[in-house]
């Protein structure tokens, strides 16, 4: 049915913004991404379940519906079991990656290879989840560069003692640092996701031809030069301003992305 459909496609959306607060949450606890992960989490799982309910009274047979979908209550079963999990014990990795795989699982069985490229059951929802997700990701990733280039000329300017009339109203080194971590902590797991659905979307598309593509290689690039961003600031605890090089590099990296694929996405829209 169109409207279990609709419900299944937008339990996506909020499974993948409900993966990507949990990266966060895992990378940098706070009791603010706690909750929000968890309201996302639980939407998802309302919206997956509706979906499903939907579908189910549409099917007419229990044991046809199971037997077709298999995959989808597999998915709906791990949302269900992390969610359980998370009201007995704290275990945010493994919350993280059981409902990663959940995610992967919902969307091979909504958008498999070889399905139609339009119609209800079509892949264009995947494809506007792509690009949205990738815009939103490189803005995020653009704020990261450039805090990091306005770090490094602010510490410029005040090694060099030339800081009076340049730095107006620029914010402090620990602040412009803290911003473009911050920006690079959020962009990288809604790029990741993004990535995933692109993927899913092109392999339908082109098969494994879609490696021959150069925006795929750009992007995870990309992914992985603003990861490691993430790791040097987090994890690595790298002095600021050699981090900042790193944050530097990734945003140059991220602009020769753009004018050598002159895209965003992965993938275009079709026709």
């Amino acid at each position: 049915m169109l409207v279990g459909r609709w419900l299944l496609d937008l339990a996506i959306a909020v499974y993948g913004l409900a993966v990507s607060v949990m990266f966060i949450e895992v990378v940098r606890p706070t009791p603010a991404a706690g909750r929000t992960a968890f309201v996302f989490l639980n939407g998802a799982f309302l919206l997956l379940t509706a979906g499903i309910t939907v579908e189910l009274i549409g099917a007419g047979s229990l044991a046809a519906f199971v037997a077709e979908r298999t995959r989808l209550l597999y998915a709906w079963l791990l949302l269900a079991a992390s969610l359980l999990l998370s009201a007995v014990v704290r275990a945010d990795l493994f919350l993280l990656l059981t409902n990663a795989v959940g995610l992967a699982v919902v969307t091979l069985h909504l958008f498999p290879p070889g399905a139609p490229a339009s119609g209800p059951s079509g892949r264009e929802e995947l494809l506007v989840l792509h690009i949205v997700g990738a815009l939103v990701a490189y803005v995020l990733f653009v704020l990261a560069g450039v805090f990091s280039v306005l770090y490094l000329l602010l510490d410029g300017w005040l090694a060099a003692k030339r800081v009076r009339g340049r730095a107006f109203r620029m914010p402090p080194l620990e602040q412009l640092a803290r911003y473009a971590g911050t920006a690079a902590l959020v962009g990288v797991p809604v790029f990741a996701v993004s990535l995933f659905l692109g993927g899913v979307w092109a392999f339908g598309e082109a098969g494994f031809g879609a490696l021959r593509d150069p925006k795929v290689g750009f992007s995870g690039a990309v992914l992985l030069a603003y990861g490691f961003f993430v790791y040097v600031r987090t994890f690595a605890r790298w002095p600021w301003r050699r981090a900042m090089w790193v944050g530097a590099g990734a945003f140059f990296l991220l602009w020769l992305n753009f004018w050598t694929t002159h895209s965003l996405a992965l993938a275009a829209w079709p026709g």
